[in-house]
């Protein structure tokens, strides 16, 4: 019988993530004896490369089980690869023969979630626009994705470099703005391709800082010409979500994933839609993740975070990974959503993704190349508190839209680990550094 993911069991996770840095995961899920899941929880760690017992040094030796108020709890250990970010700069279609062969990879108007998007400062690269939500302070429509997929550089200011010009990085010089269109031609960053401009994003710590993080994302406005009330609706999901946005889960929904095992759809940039009939199943692998997460500027660590895998198609409700690319490099903002109490309901972005050493065809090592056997999703409700939003019913909700001509910024000295902070009655949000602007609270 699975467990539900209590706060206790999230410290020790934590904690036992903390206390072994070569893990690449710590997470709850299924215990696999002789390669066969038990259907029995377990705290699952993962390593690179499993050890004989001789060859461990008495601080790489985990226990058989531990102990969570009154439960005792096993712990297994599994190979797998580090994670990795799933954007990409080279992946299929960005360029050559693939290109434009998907329709998420086509100039799509009125915007739909699942398709592909850049940004002017996103360092080259591409990902997935999400899903479209509300703004809660201005009740605005905005587009929600992954920071990695539109912010070239994250951090909190407080974790960068200051004497570093490259480290100088932010949103304000010049204007991020976010660029929709057909994949192949050289075209694709230029005016005609505009959707909209970067608004804000969760800022995050490298591993280094010794925090860690629950987000990766990042919301940018919508002109009021490229979407309309059904810009919601996942591409290739139209059967599955027909009619109305879906709400975002709760808190005790989340938590409770990993217990239910529910049906997980997504679609996105590379991968397409996929999920119970389109593409083979989707299912929950372990949640209240710890982990690493590597991207091409260092490495971030992850908490409460959501693994999601494709049983083998005998075995479609099996929470153990069966068969590979749940999810790709390009899939990275994707929206993912479950099937809670007979309702579909918004659970997070996909972000990253590893791959099970087991599985010798799948070489994953992070972008641009390699393969994933599971891919990692930040939880709604912490994106929604991180970024202010909430749900957004365009059935009542007015369709109100960023002025960006009024948008402003304000300076203060130094790095700041500040998410956001109140300046003459209103509030502002951490958006990079600048040597070009000095305008102080």
């Amino acid at each position: 019988m699975s467990l539900e993911l209590t706060q206790e069991i999230k410290d020790k996770i934590k904690e036992m993530a903390k206390a072994n840095p070569n893990l690449n995961s710590v997470g709850l899920g299924e215990k696999v004896s002789g390669g066969i899941a038990t259907g029995e929880s377990a705290i699952v760690c993962s390593v690179t490369q499993k050890k004989p017992i001789e060859d461990l040094s008495p601080e790489e030796i985990l226990p058989s089980e531990i102990t969570v108020g009154d439960q005792v709890i096993k712990i297994d250990v599994i190979e797998a690869s580090q994670a990795y970010q799933l954007g990409c700069t080279t992946c299929g279609g960005w360029s050559g023969a693939s290109s434009g062969q998907f329709t998420n990879r086509q100039f799509t108007r009125p915007l739909r979630s699942g398709i592909t998007i850049a940004s002017s400062n996103g360092g080259g690269g591409i990902g997935t626009l999400g899903t479209f939500v509300k703004d809660s302070a201005t009740g605005c429509i905005l587009a929600l994705t992954n920071n990695h997929v539109t912010i070239e550089n994250p951090n909190f200011t407080s974790d960068r470099n200051l004497s570093n010009p490259a480290d100088i990085t932010n949103d304000y010089d010049p204007v991020n703005n976010v660029y929709q269109g057909t994949e192949g031609g050289t075209g694709y960053i230029s005016p005609v391709n505009i959707v909209g401009r970067s608004v804000r994003y969760a800022p995050t710590y490298y591993q280094s800082s010794g925090i860690a993080n629950k987000v990766d994302a990042a919301l940018f406005s919508v002109q009021q010409t490229v979407i309309d009330n059904k810009s919601w609706q996942p591409i290739g999901l139209d059967t599955i979500i027909p009619n109305d946005n879906p709400q975002f889960a709760t808190t005790l929904e989340l938590d409770n994933l990993f217990a239910t095992n529910p049906k997980i759809w997504s679609s996105g940039r590379t991968s397409g839609a996929r999920g119970e009939t389109i593409c083979g199943n989707l299912r929950v692998n372990q949640t209240g993740i710890t982990l690493p997460v590597g991207s091409l500027s260092g490495v971030y660590v992850y908490e409460d975070i959501i693994a999601v895998i494709r049983p083998d198609d005998d075995t479609p409700t099996s929470q153990q990974a069966g068969c590979l690319n749940p999810g790709l490099q390009g899939d990275s903002g994707s929206a993912v959503y479950a099937e809670i109490n007979g309702t579909v309901k918004l659970i997070g972005l996909l972000f990253a993704g590893n791959c099970t050493v087991a599985e010798p065809c799948c070489g994953f090592i992070g972008p641009p190349d390699g393969c994933s056997s599971v891919f990692f999703v930040c939880r709604i409700d912490h994106i929604a508190n991180e970024l202010g939003i909430e749900h957004w019913n365009p059935d009542v909700d007015l369709l109100k839209f960023v002025k960006t001509s009024t948008m402003e910024y304000v300076t203060e000295a130094g790095g700041s680990n500040q998410r956001n902070k109140s300046c003459k009655g209103k509030t502002y949000w951490q958006a990079g550094l600048t040597d070009t602007l000095d305008n102080p609270c």
